[in-house]
């Protein structure tokens, strides 16, 4: 059938019109229809071959417009137009072709398009082709409608200048065919796009040459490329522009991307059960996914079950939107790997990236990997957007290689996001080079943002199997953060074999190793844990040419070593190839090994090796090591540096553990610790419960400060409670700093510091006991005037030579050693609260208020207990133990007492004494002897054993009684006293007796010089004390005799005696004339002239108790002076009620009232009588 001409035209006509034209063969339709006014047009063609339309068909219609074209068998030919223009009610448009369909004529204009909410639907049973002759332009628009073209066994073609529009957002566009050839197309709109396959079991292949979806004025709401049921074995292939978001469905034959650029605006999304390939042409060709657009934020998600492949010259740029990568499995014969970027970049321009890839389970010999970037490959973002990669290597495979995550020339970065990788190595057992995460001269880079690496080391346990490390960074790899924290965590894998580190750094050609960086505040943490299988050189962190370096936040890294065999180091900085710790501000360095607890020889805890660890300003150099038996904690090697050339201090500090053998536990080896700055202000600090400081060249110095001001050296245990020995033996049970040890201490620092400080804050309190012993062996001069510090201690044992201890504030002092020790200074101590002498001569002295918390043994020897100038109680409680104000705990083995210029007060119990004596120095300084009688003398001999004494002029003297039963040489123990000015008995019997020296020839029984010539004094006061039966004499020697005036209750004064005495109930002359005068007061006692011519003058009435005996010699009794007349009664020897004995003569009162009773009556006696 063929028209020539004008079928209808119908400018006003108000009723639908109908027109059905069928024919068996071909219709071929050349004349203009149009259709005006409100009444539709209805048109079908029904070929049995062929439908052509060469001209126009136009409604322009209110009322809805049905074209129908069909071509049973053959084609349909499109070349003019077929427009509904004027209808809003839904008008259908459907072509359909038994074979193809196609649009274009010679240099004509072909326009399908309906401005209604029906449908424009085309479908072919072969191909689609618009704009098939060259020349031609095609438009197929729908304004409220969708549009619908397939192909039902074929593909759709377009051949440029063609446009496909969808002008509303209820306008969808449905395109489905095998594969998608676009050249020269724009397909637009604001509802969905989908294309794909007519099933899921056909490839698709979207392929464009100058070709753009949608535009971003006119973006689609949603692209959709493929099909979301029953994917089967389809593969989708794009190769074309997109300007909208986009979803593309890949069955099991993935998604290849060839030259793909998406620039609009939501998110893309590329799902398939298979692999993804993105710029996989081999032309070089660029695909982007994103936007160029800075200002529109582009979210890209790819989920892929065969993995995903993102090809040199691809490009993923989101500006501020998400990346989401994941490639969930991928077991299949060819194809090992979860994510792969081969030169790939990722810019997510401040939105987030993540990737995760899980590496499949090869069918044959294959390594499998999770993720895989390469050949300059780039992830990178700013802002606060984040990248987070997981990489997983089944652990099914049998070949070596499976890695987490790999990273070759390839570079990551954040502004001020976070970058998280985790990785986890696979392999069955006894396979090799398994690593969760591997770099090769890579970069991970954040500004300020945090950087976290955690890589778990394949293979399972095994009898081998080696290398497969946590972490493995290598060659010049590089991690950077100008601010934010580094965190890099590893754990090996556990196979039997060999070098399964948690973390390894390790040099690359040339010796370059990698570099951890971190250039303003941000801190580095490294932990590594080794692999616990059978096998040799598991570190937990290993080391070899790395680079690592920090400004003010902190560097640490902490490492276990494991497994059964040898050499199994928590940290192993290599004795060949140099590595480099180096703070450059105020940022701490800390390194934490402990090695394998294993029956293994070396596995030590930290290994320094040939490093050079460098601290420039405030910050310290802390390494800690911890080992087992027949290991070190810490090991220097020959050419380890550590400096600190600011005011940072070093700490090297071993923990030890032992199992059957002794550890070793910090072993210096001909290192150099350099405080080499001229302003330096640090310290040195070894602590371990061992230290071994050794020097195999006689070049080489173990610890020299080069230079510098107030650096100090630090050598203590790691336990509060561990003891030390300085000079001594060893001592498993110790910390032993033996005499060449601490030879190598170069002279220099301002300090040697020893143990721990007491850390109130935490409750830890330094419980151990220091010994110095045995240092007088080593030359005095090898540490020059260095001063020794102790810093803390329960205990603090003397050396075996004279000491002198001065204790100068609360558990705080020093010691001054002889000068035979290694210290020719002063070895200061603090924090210590218990004192022990050794076996020579000790002296400890207070002073500045100084207290111990503890006690004090002297120890051995005569030792002298000293008080500083504030007033002080001495108790003597046994023999040579008291207490004493300043020490809570008293003291034991102190055979002296000294007081200082306060007035100190020395009293014995009833079972104290003393081997020595007591010198009460300055002051107005009181003894007080106990309570079970004491003989006090003054003057003459005075006993001061095994001491150098000067004796003073007065108040010096002897203190016996109960203490004669201690043997000494003389046959009788007698404690001597010198600058005593008061003597106070106790509730016993108390003898108090002054000696002239010049006529006894006193001496000091000891040591030491005593004056003669001189009366035995005392400047204070004599006190009887509790006592009723104490005496006061004047013993031989005191020169022409002595007076006593008796002017109180039992009490008076005395020759020698200016301050007097009181509680004496007795008194007793010597061989001379003595003065006994009676002013006042009572007497208890008895009075006993001696042997001289007495003479006893009352002055006023007084009462005594006890009788008055003149003894030998003419005594005489006055009352010359008396007031008050007196009776004298010679036949009971006694005046006024006054027994007397000896006594020839008698002096009545001034008073004419006196009498005497005797034979004779009462007689008058107004003059001297002899009776």
């Amino acid at each position: 059938m063929n028209t020539n001409g004008q079928i209808i035209s119908d400018s006003d006509g108000n009723n639908d019109t109908f027109y059905n034209f069928t024919a068996g063969g071909d219709i071929v339709l050349d004349d203009l229809i149009t259709k005006n006014g409100e009444g539709g047009l209805n048109l079908a063609l029904n070929a049995g071959n062929n439908v052509v339309l060469n001209s126009n068909i136009i409604t322009n219609a209110t009322n809805a417009a049905d074209f129908n074209f069909t071509s049973q068998t053959g084609n349909i030919f499109v070349a003019g137009q077929v427009r509904s223009t004027g209808g809003s009610t839904a008008t259908q448009m459907n072509f359909n072709a038994g074979a193809e369909f196609q649009t274009g004529g010679t240099g004509g204009t072909t326009l399908i398009e309906s401005s209604g909410t029906g449908d424009i639907n085309v479908t072919a049973g072969t191909n689609v082709r618009l704009n098939n002759i060259t020349g031609d332009q095609t438009t197929i628009r729908n304004s409220l409608g969708n549009i619908n073209l397939t192909a039902q066994s074929g593909s759709i073609f377009t051949n440029l200048d063609v446009t496909i529009e969808g002008q509303n957002a209820d306008s969808d566009i449905t395109l489905t065919g095998n594969d998608f050839f676009f050249n020269t197309t724009t397909l637009s709109g604001l509802g969905n796009l989908t294309l794909q396959q007519p099933n899921g079991n056909q490839n698709f292949t979207i392929s464009e040459r100058i070709s753009t979806i949608a535009n971003q004025a006119d973006s689609f709401s949603q692209i959709t490329m493929g099909r979301n049921d029953g994917f089967g074995g389809s593969n989708i292939n794009i190769d074309m522009d997109v300007a909208s978001p986009l979803l593309i469905l890949g069955g099991d034959g993935g998604i290849n991307i060839g030259n793909f650029n998406v620039n609009g605006v939501g998110s893309i999304e590329l799902n398939t059960t298979g692999l993804i390939d993105i710029a996989n042409d081999g032309n070089n060709t660029d695909v982007d996914l994103g936007n160029s657009d800075t200002t529109i934020p582009v979210n890209v998600i790819l989920n892929a079950g065969q993995g995903i492949r993102l090809n040199q010259n691809s490009t993923i740029q989101t500006n501020g939107g998400n990346v989401d990568a994941t490639a969930t499995s991928a077991n299949y014969a060819t194809n090992y790997y979860g994510v792969v970027s081969n030169g790939g970049v990722i810019d997510a321009g401040g939105g987030n990236i993540t990737i995760a890839g899980t590496g499949g389970s090869p069918l044959s010999i294959g390594s499998s990997k999770g993720i895989v970037m390469g050949n300059q490959a780039k992830l990178s973002t700013i802002g606060l957007g984040n990248i987070t990669m997981v990489g997983i290597s089944p652990n099914t495979i049998f070949d070596n290689g499976n890695i987490g995550i790999e990273l070759t020339t390839s570079g990551i970065s954040t502004v001020d996001g976070t970058i998280d990788l985790q990785g986890f190595g696979g392999g069955v057992a006894e396979t090799d080079n398994n690593y969760g995460i591997y770099s090769f001269e890579s970069t991970i880079n954040s500004n300020t943002g945090a950087i976290n690496l955690r890589g778990f080391g394949g293979s399972q346990a095994g009898t081998a199997g080696s290398n497969n490390q946590g972490i493995r960074l290598e060659a010049i790899s590089q991690v950077v953060s100008n601010g934010g924290a580094i965190a890099i965590v590893g754990t090996g894998g556990n196979a039997g074999g060999s070098n399964n580190d948690g973390v390894s750094f390790q040099r690359g050609i040339g010796n370059a190793g990698p570099i951890i960086q971190n250039s303003l505040a941000g801190a580095i943490a490294i932990t590594g844990t080794a692999g616990d299988g059978n096998g040799n050189d598991n570190d937990g962190v290993s080391a070899a040419e790395v680079t690592i370096s920090i400004a003010n936040g902190d560097l640490t890294i902490i490492g276990e070593g494991k497994g059964a065999g040898d050499d199994n180091q928590g940290i192993d900085l290599n004795d060949i190839n140099r590595t480099t710790l180096t703070s450059t501000g105020n940022g701490s360095i800390t390194l934490i090994g402990t090695g394998a607890n294993s029956i293994g020889t070396r596995n030590d805890g930290v290994i320094l090796g040939n490093s050079d660890i460098t601290g420039q300003g405030a910050g310290f150099i802390t390494i800690l090591g911890k080992a087992f038996e027949q290991s070190s904690s810490i090991r220097t090697d020959n050419g380890t540096i550590i400096n600190a050339n600011g005011a940072g201090s070093i700490a090297i500090e071993s923990i030890e553990d032992l199992v059957n053998n002794p550890v070793s536990l910090l072993e210096i080896n001909d290192t150099t610790f350099n405080l080499n700055s001229p302003t330096s202000t640090g310290n040195l600090i070894l602590m371990g419960d061992e230290i071994e400081l050794t020097e195999s060249s006689p070049s080489l110095t173990t610890i020299n400060p080069r230079s510098g001001a107030n650096q100090n050296v630090t050598l203590k245990p790691l336990s509060f409670s561990t003891d030390i020995t300085i000079g001594g033996t060893f001592s498993d049970s110790a910390l032993n700093l033996n005499q060449s040890e601490l030879s190598l201490i170069q002279d220099g620092f301002a300090n040697i510091l020893i143990n721990h400080q007491d850390d109130i804050a935490n409750n830890n309190f330094v419980t151990g006991t220091i010994t110095l012993n045995a240092l007088n062996a080593l030359n005095a001069t090898t540490l020059g005037n260095t001063s020794v510090i102790l810093l803390g201690g329960s205990t603090l044992q003397g050396d075996n030579f004279d000491s002198n201890w001065t204790i100068n504030s609360s558990d705080s002092g020093n010691v001054i050693l002889d000068n035979n020790s290694i210290f020719a200074g002063t070895i200061n101590f603090q924090a210590i609260e218990n004192l022990i002498g050794g076996t020579n001569r000790d002296t400890f002295t207070f002073t500045n208020g100084g207290t111990l918390a503890g006690s004090i043994n002297g120890g051995n020897g005569i030792d002298t207990l000293t008080a500083d100038n504030l007033a002080t109680n001495f108790v003597i409680t046994g023999l040579d133990q008291g207490t004493v104000s300043r020490v809570i705990n008293g003291f034991t083995s102190i055979e002296a007492l000294q007081g200082g210029s306060a007035d100190d007060t020395f009293t014995f119990t009833n079972v104290g004494s003393l081997s020595t004596g007591i010198d009460g120095q300055g002051g107005n300084d009181t003894l007080i002897g106990d309570d079970d009688g004491n003989v006090f003398t003054i003057g003459g001999d005075v006993a001061f054993l095994g001491t150098n004494i000067s004796v003073n002029n007065a108040n010096a003297g002897n203190l016996a009684g109960k203490l004669s039963n201690l043997a000494t040489g003389s046959g009788s123990f007698i404690v001597g006293f010198n600058n005593i000015e008061n003597l106070t008995g106790g509730s016993g019997i108390d003898q108090f007796t002054l000696f002239e020296r010049s006529l006894t020839n006193a001496a000091v029984i000891g040591t030491g010089t005593i004056p003669s010539n001189t009366a035995g004094t005392i400047t204070g006061r004599i006190d009887g004390g509790a006592g009723t039966n104490d005496t006061l004499s004047l013993g031989e020697g005191i020169i022409l005799g002595g007076d006593f005036v008796i002017n109180a209750v039992n009490g008076g004064t005395a020759t020698g005696l200016p301050a007097g005495f009181t509680n004496i109930e007795n008194l007793v002359g010597n061989n001379a004339s003595n003065i006994f005068t009676f002013d006042g007061g009572s007497f208890s006692g008895a009075i006993d002239g001696g042997a001289g011519n007495d003479q006893f003058n009352i002055d006023s009435p007084f009462t005594i108790i006890g009788q008055i005996d003149g003894g030998p010699g003419t005594d005489t009794l006055s009352y010359l002076t008396s007031p008050d007349p007196v009776t004298f009664d010679v036949a009971s020897l006694s005046t006024d009620n006054v027994s007397l004995v000896g006594i020839e003569t008698l002096i009545g009162s001034s008073s004419n009232g006196d009498t005497i009773v005797g034979t004779l009556g009462r007689i008058p006696l107004p003059l001297a009588t002899s009776m």
